[in-house]
């Protein structure tokens, strides 16, 4: 009784703060780092660990678990804190990359860094340093994430490169760094599962030459023969953590089935059972692993208000509850003690940024911790609406509709296609969406055809979409759904967009010239040729990685070249009308910023009105406060410029 009084005391709460609005907040409340993300509890439930960000920079935060106080902090300094998770209740692990620059290698690479810091004196060091000269660091990003724990000391269990290029597993110390191999890899392993006692049972090798996915199961000799496997270009296959009941759980998109879901795999027979969670209309989204005994307990659904599915009773009692309470808003159960007895949530809405809290089951209490973004979640945001538009054949597009209350329809209307291009949006707040609106235009994010998380149909049916294709066609006619329902102004349309969504953006300018009145787009692919290229280099000729491209890309393999050029915005700048921004980072590993600089170039020759703004360290993510406020404000200019606003 006591849990859903305070959870209805928070639908209150959320649903107060999101019907106020204030004067339009700075740029820097929405560009800020989530002063609170990654929180995650010690296994006796007496502190709390989070990266938090301030305008004295980013930390990972040791708050007392009954009344939050600090007890620690350290400066991440250079690095960019990926994740949190303790190690035993005395060490926190985080996950950090950096970007860095290789002799030989093209672009920049994003490495990431296993760090242990000790919670009680606050010392901090790197896990699985490299002990050979000749290798300044041999933790990627494919490898630098956390295989499991070792159920008596939890510590964690690491991959690491050894020198004949094959990915060891180790259980590692985290006070000094001393390691113990527990598993053999092969040249072409690339994933590791351990069982309740923390031992290795499964990994997973892939062949980029032969397309070819493993999964091999330890024997009593401790060799792993295969139990299962399977020849795919691009392989989507995920092996996740067992069951305690002689499975491992899968995720897989079968073909037959045309949705991403979990299936158990006998570890004996290598034979797949039914699924244990796929959802009728979206993806699986990923699973929930007990941080304690390493065992698969629960999966996510994709949706407006991605959901988790919890197969463990105690866990699934909980979600009820607070699902039974909060209204319309969504709580996600985050880290828990050993025992269960305090538990980190999320909760949200579609407006109102993400609060953490604190479930103390003993006491009955539920206690708000810190929002992800204070100054707007005291300020109030515009609601972000779910709906469908019609496209051009008649097929519903799903999108999000963001409108501030005061505007005046038909509004000036922001675009803003998302990247991927096989991701998709999701409901809830949108630090960027939020921030547009927050400046007086209506804002449209679709997911369009091609996007993931619908299922197998949906994706396919936007591969080969890319510029004058359905992808785009998608885009467009989410403008003219809004134009004929009376909702945005005609001849006031914009269009931002980030790395597909920055193609988009580009697409649009050049294939659709008299619909935007201006154009803007983060670190965008320009030249789809000259992408494939780059992938070929960084990535070699036979990885799935150039696979993927080439095949959401779309064309005949032997006249892809031709098919590229064709759809390449940087092919067609004699057609653009309208002013455009294009943002780049020199640290973008994904999408090299000559993508832009070229395009700058096309443009200027061409006599379009283009500005480059060059971020000296920014990355793909935005991974830094300040490259996101320099974006917001960049942005937020160049549409007042051309919008009014």
């Amino acid at each position: 009784m006591l849990i859903r009084a305070c959870a209805a005391a928070v639908a209150a709460c959320l649903c107060s703060v999101s019907a106020s609005f204030a004067q339009p907040l700075p740029a820097s409340a929405y560009s800020r780092l989530p002063a609170m993300t990654e929180p995650a509890i010690s296994p006796d439930g007496s502190r709390i660990a989070a990266l938090e960000h301030s305008a004295d920079g980013s930390f990972v935060v040791i708050r007392d678990a009954s009344d939050f106080t600090v007890v620690g902090a350290v400066n991440t300094g250079e690095y960019k804190p990926r994740d949190t998770r303790w190690a035993g209740d005395g060490h926190v692990i985080l996950i950090f990359t950096t970007t860095s620059r290789l002799p030989g290698v093209r672009g920049p690479i994003e490495f990431a860094i296993p760090m242990a810091i000790n919670a009680d004196d606050l010392s901090m060091q790197q896990l699985m340093r490299p002990t050979d000269r000749d290798m300044p660091t041999r933790i990627q990003t494919n490898m630098a994430s956390i295989k499991g724990v070792d159920p008596d000391s939890l510590y964690p269990l690491l991959a690491e490169l050894n020198n004949d290029n094959e990915i060891d597993l180790f259980v590692v110390d985290p006070a000094n760094d001393r390691r113990e191999r527990v598993g053999r890899g092969a040249a072409n392993t690339v994933d590791w599962v351990v069982d309740a006692r923390g031992e290795p049972i499964a990994r997973m090798d892939w062949a980029d030459r032969t397309n070819r996915v493993e999964v091999r199961v330890r024997d009593d000799g401790g060799f792993y023969p295969i139990v299962w496997e399977q020849t795919v270009d691009i392989p989507e296959v995920s092996m996740i953590g067992p069951d305690g009941q002689g499975n491992l759980i899968m995720g897989l998109r079968l073909p037959d089935v045309g949705r991403y879901g979990l299936y158990p795999l006998s570890m004996e027979t290598g034979r797949l059972g039914e699924a244990i969670l796929l959802d009728e209309e979206y993806d699986i989204g990923g699973a929930r692993v007990d941080p304690y005994t390493n065992r698969v307990i629960g999966g996510v659904v994709y949706g407006d208000t991605s959901s988790t599915t919890w197969f463990d009773p105690e866990m699934a009692e909980i979600q009820a509850l607070f699902d039974s309470s909060l209204g319309g808003a969504t709580a996600d159960i985050l880290s828990w003690s050993k025992d269960r007895s305090r538990l980190v949530l999320s909760v949200s809405t579609g407006e109102a940024p993400t609060i953490y809290y604190v479930f103390d089951r003993t006491q009955g209490t539920l206690k708000p911790v810190q929002s992800e973004y204070p100054e707007v979640y005291a300020a109030g945001a515009a609601p972000r609406l779910p709906i469908l538009y019609r496209a051009r054949d008649d097929v519903q597009i799903p999108a999000y509709l963001t409108i501030p209350d005061d505007l005046e329809q038909p509004a000036p209307l922001v675009v803003l296609p998302h990247g991927g291009p096989e991701s998709l949006d999701v409901g809830g707040f949108d630090w960027l969406a939020h921030f547009i609106a927050s400046r007086g235009y209506a804002v449209l994010q679709p997911n369009f055809r091609g996007s993931e998380g619908f299922g197998d149909a949906w994706r396919d049916a936007g591969r080969g979409g890319w510029g004058t294709g359905v992808m785009q066609h998608d885009v467009t006619d989410g403008v003219d759904a809004l134009v004929e329902a009376g909702i945005a102004d005609p001849d006031n349309v914009c269009i931002v967009g980030a790395s597909y969504g920055g193609y988009a953006a580009l697409a649009g300018a050049v294939f659709t010239p008299d619909l935007y009145r201006c154009v803007a787009a983060f670190a965008p692919v320009t030249d789809l040729n000259r992408m494939i290229s780059y992938e070929r280099d960084t990535s070699g000729a036979f990885s799935y990685v150039l696979d993927y491209w080439r095949t959401v890309m779309g064309g005949d393999v032997n006249a892809q070249s031709s098919q590229l050029s064709d759809i390449s915005p940087i092919n067609h700048t004699d057609a653009v009308r309208a002013p455009i921004l294009l943002i780049h980072g020199r640290d973008d590993s994904v999408v090299p910023i000559a993508q832009s600089r070229r395009m700058e170039s096309a443009l200027q020759s061409a006599g379009a009105d283009v500005q480059l703004i060059d971020m000296d360290s920014g990355d793909h993510w935005l991974s830094t406060e300040e490259t996101r406020r320099q974006m917001l404000e960049a942005i937020e200019t160049f549409l007042a410029e051309h919008m009014g606003g």
